[in-house]
């Protein structure tokens, strides 16, 4: 079983995020599969629970490395815009 963490990524990810209220962010490869789970409450709120799939296959790492910064680069623009209606 193979199973990898981006630990850079997300601490990044992490640290920017928080200002939220039990974020959590888990980036897994396992069979040619990455998985990007992020959950982001505030004030007891769901505002994010993302959990997507993508087949990588042979894409080289640094490419991998840059799909997973670019999604939680979106979706902490986007939690961010939740957390403002708030």
């Amino acid at each position: 079983m193979n199973i990898k963490i981006i630990p850079a990524l997300i601490l990044i990810i992490a640290l920017s995020c928080g200002a939220n209220e039990g974020s959590t962010i888990i980036v897994t490869k396992h069979s040619g599969e990455l998985r990007i789970r992020v959950s982001i409450r505030k004030n007891r709120e769901t505002l994010m629970d993302y959990d997507q799939k993508f087949p990588v296959g042979k894409m080289p790492q640094k490419q991998q490395d840059s799909l997973v910064s670019h999604i939680l680069d979106s979706l902490k623009q986007e939690a961010d815009r939740l957390a403002g209606m708030h």
